[in-house]
């Protein structure tokens, strides 16, 4: 998590590839803006949880 929050310091944006990943990006203090929710196989359940988080950045195959 130390990580994390140091490159949160810094400025960084992250990718997650699971609603868990999402989790311990916020928890880290990533703002939701931050995050991008890139795995292409999510759960719509999982999707929903990233949406209600402030998540607006998603990837999707077609």
């Amino acid at each position: 998590m130390a990580i994390l929050e140091r490159l949160v310091s810094l400025g960084s944006s992250f990718d997650a590839a699971s609603w868990e990943e999402v989790e311990l990006c916020l928890q880290a203090g990533t703002p939701a803006g931050g995050i991008s929710f890139g795995n292409t196989i999510k759960k719509a359940s999982a999707i929903a949880q990233a949406y209600q988080a402030g998540v607006r950045l998603f990837a999707f195959a077609a």
